[in-house]
């Protein structure tokens, strides 16, 4: 009979701790205690770095502009082209191109229509 009585106490209160933590955590808050949250800032950022970290990296920071050097330089080549992506498309009929359908570099397949021609003669 003790046994009991001790076990139905031990089941009693293992089941009213946790009832009783959780009531003792929430707690309501007050009208007062309102949480706001902070405005997110909108805009540029801003970054700031050591000068001296930047002159130990070799980093030179300068403000942007236009300069007034000249970057031409002469060389000595020969300009082809590449026969490997190179094709001739011509015409039967002389005319005017109205629109072109593709771009340079994209790939094009047998049957596709590259442009529109406008005939004046037919």
């Amino acid at each position: 009979m003790i046994m009991t009585k001790f076990a139905s106490a031990l089941v009693l209160t293992c089941a009213l701790v946790p009832c009783a933590l959780g009531m003792v955590g929430c707690k309501g808050k007050a009208a007062s205690e309102t949480v706001t949250a902070e405005p997110e800032i909108r805009g540029p950022k801003t970054v700031k770095f050591d000068p001296k970290a930047l002159e130990r990296l070799g980093v030179k920071v300068d403000v942007a502009g236009s300069a007034a050097k000249d970057y031409t330089f002469d060389v000595v080549g020969t300009l082809d082209y590449n026969y490997d992506n190179y094709a001739e498309i011509g015409s039967i009929a002389d005319g005017r191109i109205t629109s072109i359908h593709f771009r340079v570099g994209e790939r094009v397949k047998k049957g596709d229509v590259l442009a529109n021609l406008l005939v004046p003669d037919v």
